[in-house]
Parts: structure tokens; sequence; C-alpha cells
């Protein structure tokens, strides 16, 4: 199982992560680890979880630079190398007693498919290959086996001994005994294999499809994450402009109301010539009798 670690992020907050891996790159000495919170989205053989790539602390100017564009195209490279458990000579994988500094000054994340199972993969590829330059290796315990003790113990004998040489030998053997290597094997010696077992060789071209086929899938997450940053990006992008044509719009017709004049009447009137008016002649009407005068009594004088 996985190692916790308790890491403090770039915004002052403490997590507790799980370790996958602390290295350094023996170019430049700058020392990264890779964790995980275990954050899983989607579900069934769609599902993938958050893995992320971080630059520790050294208190080095030059070593603390964020995580540019080329080297987090190398981190992702050294995933794909762990997965296909190829060790790179230019990583030193370390132990994670010896990280002193826990704070994280730059990080990257990716989305890595679950049925990878690339967490305990990489881990475990981590714990196998730990450089021992950082780790202080513990004799082996010796056995009191006389058995096994003679089987290591092989005087050399050139040719037969008296009885005087005879003890010389053997106290030689006891006191300065001669130990086989733990590989040492008889030269010109046959190796045995069990026939019970039915032994059957490991189809390598198979294994290269494999791995090559969890490259292509990294590759294409690679490609839609990317896709999906220049959508969101043209998004903001077209609003933006949207926003500023629409202010500017707004500005123009303020500036119409206030400033444009009213139109002037450029009607000009056609003189015309006055008709000259003929006079007309009036008869004067017949005098009606007074007795034929309707009288209207509104006009009657008040009494």
């Amino acid at each position: 199982m996985n190692e916790t670690i308790n890491l403090t992020k770039m915004d002052g907050t403490n997590i507790e992560a799980t370790l996958i891996c602390y290295f350094e790159n023996v170019n430049d000495k700058k020392q990264y680890l890779y964790y995980t919170l275990n954050e899983i989205s989607g579900t069934d053989s769609n599902s993938t979880v958050k893995i992320y790539c971080a630059k520790v602390r050294q208190n080095d100017p030059i070593l603390d630079e964020p995580i540019n564009e080329s080297t987090w195209e190398q981190l992702k490279g050294h995933m794909a190398e762990a997965l296909k458990e190829t060790l790179n000579p230019d990583i030193k994988f370390l132990p994670i007693n010896s990280l002193t500094d826990k704070t994280i000054v730059s990080e990257k994340v990716i989305a890595m498919p679950v049925s990878y199972n690339y967490i305990s993969k990489h881990y475990k590829f981590y714990i196998d290959n730990i450089s021992s330059d950082t780790n202080v290796i513990e004799p082996a315990p010796i056995d009191a086996n006389p058995a096994q003790e003679t089987e290591l113990t092989e005087p050399v004998v050139t040719s037969s001994p008296s009885e005087e040489e005879n003890n010389n030998v053997n106290e030689q053997a006891v006191v300065e005994p001669t130990v086989a290597p733990a590989e040492y094997s008889a030269p010109n010696e046959p190796v045995q294999i069990d026939e019970s077992v039915n032994a059957n060789p490991i189809d390598i071209a198979a294994i290269e499809q494999k791995y090559a086929k969890m490259i292509e899938d990294i590759n294409k997450l690679k490609e839609q994450e990317l896709e999906a940053v220049k959508r969101y990006n043209a998004t903001i992008q077209l609003s933006s402009m949207h926003n500023e044509q629409h202010a500017s719009y707004v500005q123009n017709e303020q500036t119409k109301e206030v400033v444009t004049p009213l139109p002037q009447n450029t009607f000009e009137p056609t003189p015309v010539e006055p008709t000259p008016i003929e006079p007309v002649a009036v008869e004067p009407a017949a005098p009606i009798p007074p007795q034929d005068i309707e009288t209207n009594w509104f006009d009657m004088p008040i009494q």
C-alpha cells in the first residue's frame, strides 16, 4: 500500500496525500514529487484519477523555478516509463524520509485512467529502485547453521598436507572463512528447470503493444484537455469582444442623442404673383315692403 505524506500547498494549505514517488533529476538537481488525492471522475471503464506532479522547495531560486512546458513533457514521460518499468538514467529515486521541506512551489495535474492501476504500479517501481546513495544498508545476519557455513567455506588445498598443515588450514578456515558471493554459480553448470511446470515464453510484442496503447491513451487525454482549454479561452475572448462592442454601441447612441442638431428647414417659398381682382358691380336689392318683413322677437327692444 502506498505511503501517506503531509504536504504544504502553494497557498499555504496542508494536505494529506498518497505518495507515488520522489526523485531528483541528476542533470539539474531539481527534485519532484508525484502524489494523488484519489480524486476519481467518471464511472466504470471511463473513470480517471487525478495525478499531481509537484516541484518541491529546495530553497534555491534556480532550483525552485516553476514547471515549464518542456519539463512538464519530461514529467509525463517518466509516468509512461514507470508503467513500462523502464528506468531512466536521468532520474534518481530518493527515499521520502530524506525530504526535509515538504512545501510545493509548482505543480501540474493530469487525469490517468483508473484501469491502468498506475498509482500502485509506479509506487512499487519507485520502492524497487530507490537510490542506495542515501540509504543505510543493514549488514546481513550471520546464520549459525553449521551446514550452511560448511557449504560457503571452502579452504583451498594444493597438495596432501601434513597433520600440522591441516590444523593451520582449519584454523585459517575458522578465523578467516572464504565466503562465496550470493550470486555465485559453478561454471558450466546446467540450469535446472522444473519439468512439472508448463513454462511458456512471454510474448514481448504483446507487452509492447499494451504499453503503446497506454501511451496513446495518455496522449489522447492530453489532446482532449488542450482542446477543452482552447475552447474555454476562445469563449472568454468572444465574451470580452461582445462586451466591448456593446459598450461602444451604447456610447455611440448616447452621443447621437446629445450632439446631433435638429435638421434645418431649407425650404424656400416660390414667389407668387398676385392676380388683379376685377371689381364686380353689385346691383342693389329691391326694397321689401314693410308688411312682408318677419319680426324676430329677440330683436325687439325691451319695453
